[in-house]
This record gives C-alpha cells, sequence and structure tokens, in this order.
C-alpha cells in the first residue's frame, strides 16, 4: 500500500511496527489520538504466517508498506 501523505521520518522507520509507538507531531486521520496498536498488530498476523512487513519512503512524499507471505502448494486428497 502507498500514500501520498507527509511520509515516515527516518527516526521513526525502525519503530512504526512497534506496540504503542506514535511519531511525534502526528496528526490523526480522525482527530483522535492513535493508541499505536495498528501497525503493530499488521506486523502480527504477517509474522505468525511467517511473513515479512516493511517500509519505505514514497518519492516525492508519503510512504510505501510491504508485506510477504510465503506460498507453497497444497495437496488436495477428495
Amino acid at each position: 500500500m502507498a500514500d501520498d501523505g507527509p511520509g515516515v521520518a527516518d527516526c521513526d522507520k525502525p519503530h512504526v511496527f512497534d506496540r504503542f509507538f506514535t511519531a511525534k507531531g502526528a496528526q490523526p486521520v480522525d482527530a483522535h489520538r492513535s493508541f499505536g496498536l495498528g501497525l503493530s498488530l499488521c506486523r502480527s498476523i504477517v509474522e505468525a504466517h511467517g511473513g515479512i512487513i516493511e517500509i519505505e519512503d514514497n518519492v516525492p512524499h508519503g510512504a510505501i508498506f510491504r508485506f510477504t507471505l510465503p506460498a507453497e502448494e497444497v495437496a488436495i486428497h477428495e
């Protein structure tokens, strides 16, 4: 997923998936204070399925969140 918002500061990137992390000066979209759980829950779900989640800059501004999940063939026995 990519957006064209203000982006994430380089110093915050290592922490955006930490539980209860909220960037200083961040303005919540819905005008209420965030609890800092959304991206932590995303990471937990992705990692529980053996995947990886990461963030990078969306040039010229914004952020890209990318996750990968392992794929394997499933045999169906009828």
